[in-house]
């Protein structure tokens, strides 16, 4: 009986070995996994941010070409002016600052995140004077322009070049997703 259960002791002993080492062999699979995913995770961000970096300086770029060139004045894209070919510079009076850092998942209807507040930051350019009497309205529309969005541009083209037409109907379709989720 002794003997039995020396063997039985060792037989265990091994198994518990045995599962340890394959446990800790899938624990570190596991780290080197989730390594990984971090690092791709930062590399994905820091090549997001240069693409808007350069998107901007690219952006900044044209509109100071466009100044020198127009002189602050409506710059045509041709010598036949059109309703089309006019341009105008435009500057910002403020920034929008809300909780969503991408525009994948801002709402675009208030009603659906009662509880999603956003802050406008008006630039130091814009007089006091802009704001009297807005408490006397109920509702305020803000004309906006995503300045950090780096492929709407690219995907609206796509879709224009895809069917030749650029009307409301038939029109350019973004290729972005919408979903709402509240960081």
């Amino acid at each position: 009986p002794r003997a039995m259960l020396d063997i039985a002791r060792d037989a265990a002993l091994l198994t518990l070995g045995a599962a340890c080492g394959f446990i800790a062999q899938r624990l570190r699979a596991r780290a080197r996994l989730d390594d990984d995913a971090a690092r791709m995770k930062r590399e994905r961000e820091a090549e997001r941010a240069g693409r808007t970096r350069a998107e901007r300086d690219v952006r900044a770029l044209r509109l100071e070409l466009a100044r020198v060139s127009a002189d602050g004045e409506a710059t045509t894209t041709s010598s036949a002016t059109s309703a089309t070919d006019v341009r105008y510079a435009l500057r910002a009076l403020g920034t929008f600052r809300s909780a969503f850092r991408r525009r994948l998942g801002a709402p675009r209807q208030p009603s659906l995140v009662p509880l999603a507040r956003g802050r406008v930051a008006l630039h130091a350019h814009v007089p006091a004077s802009a704001l009297e009497g807005l408490e006397e309205f109920s509702h305020c529309w803000l004309l906006f322009l995503f300045h950090e969005n780096t492929d709407f541009h690219a995907s609206v083209t796509r879709e224009i070049g895809k069917t030749g037409k650029t009307g409301a109907a038939d029109g350019p379709r973004t290729t972005t997703r919408g979903k709402i989720r509240v960081p």
